[in-house]
């Protein structure tokens, strides 16, 4: 079990630079480490990552591998990084079929950005496991969320004028709009359809300007437009 929390802006936003900066210093501050739940999501190490628009928090808790982590996986390409909580099955035979030598494989992440890499969207229909995560391209500055087939890992974004934050906890997106000095406010909708429906999953949250991710979904963003959409549906 292992957790992350972040923000994407494009880099053609007035806000970009400010922005960035401030939530790298607050995942650095003693103020977040209080307040953060994402230390017992992933005690075993943390890994904070700048890039020209995307900073990333990420805890880890070591099953796969026990290497220190420096830096997010990368596709064999050396194009697309990523970060994930949860877990891909058979990895060596899934790297086998991505031809991925299994000397250069460090952890199942990887599977996740080589599919991405080789197939697009498509090959994460084609992944066995419960894993929730992000894949940036290095060289477009463009970045894709992506949830598992069946929802079983959380994955939570808030997303308005150009700001994407997203996180596998709840309050840690309420952290980092507190910390960015931004408003949100109580979905009346998420309660009663939680006590009318109990036993349904829905794709929002307490809060109005929250949302999950759905399952078998893919968020995307650039520098120019956003989508989400499904690449896994139940009945195929």
């Amino acid at each position: 079990m292992c957790g992350l929390s972040g923000l994407y802006i494009s880099r053609f936003s007035d806000i970009a630079s400010d922005k960035l900066k401030k939530i790298s210093q607050y995942f650095n501050s003693v103020e977040y480490k209080n307040k953060s739940s994402l230390y017992f999501r992933g005690p075993d190490e943390q890994l904070i990552f700048d890039s020209a628009n995307l900073v990333v928090n990420f805890r880890r808790l070591t099953i796969f591998s026990s290497k220190k982590l420096v830096q997010p996986y990368k596709s064999s390409c050396g194009r697309y990084s990523t970060l994930m909580n949860g877990e891909i099955y058979s990895v060596k035979q899934k790297a086998s079929e991505l031809n991925l030598p299994h000397k250069n494989l460090e952890c199942d992440s990887q599977i996740l950005a080589e599919a991405y890499s080789l197939q697009g969207a498509s090959g994460f229909s084609n992944l066995h496991g419960m894993f929730a995560g992000y894949i940036y391209d290095e060289i477009a500055n463009s970045l894709i969320l992506v949830r598992d087939h069946f929802g079983q890992k959380p994955l939570y974004y808030y997303y308005k004028d150009d700001i994407l934050l997203f996180s596998s906890h709840l309050k840690e997106i309420l952290l980092l709009l507190d910390a960015l000095g931004l408003q949100y406010s109580c979905s009346t909708d998420y309660w009663f359809s939680r006590s009318v429906f109990p036993w349904l999953s829905f794709p929002n949250s307490p809060y109005q300007e929250i949302n999950q991710l759905p399952a078998g979904s893919v968020f995307s963003i650039n520098d120019e437009c956003t989508q989400i959409f499904k690449y896994y549906n139940v009945n195929t």
